[in-house]
C-alpha cells in the first residue's frame, strides 16, 4: 500500500466526525449498485450474449457478456453516484 493511501486511512481513523459521512454514503451506494446490476443482468445479459455468440464460435460469449455487463454497470453506477449522492455529501461537509 502506498504511503498516501495509508495516511488517508489513518486520517480517517483519527477523525471520528467523518464516520457518519461514510455510513450515510455507503448504504445508498451499495443499494444503487445492487439495483443497477440486477436490472442490467435481467434485461441486457442474454441479448448481449446472443449477439456476441454470432461472432465468437468458441463459447466465450458467456464470459465476455458477463464482463460487458459488469463494465456497463460500473459506468452507470459511477455516473449516478456522482450525480445524486456526492452532491449531498458535499453539502454535509460544508456544514461541518
Amino acid at each position: 500500500m502506498r504511503a498516501d493511501k495509508q495516511q488517508g486511512i489513518i486520517f480517517f481513523l483519527m477523525h471520528p466526525f467523518l464516520y457518519p459521512l461514510l455510513r450515510a454514503r455507503l448504504l445508498p451506494a451499495f443499494l444503487l449498485s445492487i439495483f443497477i446490476l440486477f436490472n442490467l443482468f435481467f434485461w441486457t445479459f442474454l441479448p448481449q450474449v446472443a449477439f456476441l455468440a454470432l461472432f465468437q464460435k468458441t463459447g466465450s460469449a458467456w464470459v465476455n457478456g458477463t464482463f460487458l455487463v459488469l463494465g456497463e454497470g460500473a459506468a452507470v453506477v459511477a455516473l449516478l453516484f456522482e450525480s445524486f449522492l456526492v452532491v449531498c455529501a458535499k453539502r454535509c461537509i460544508c456544514r461541518i
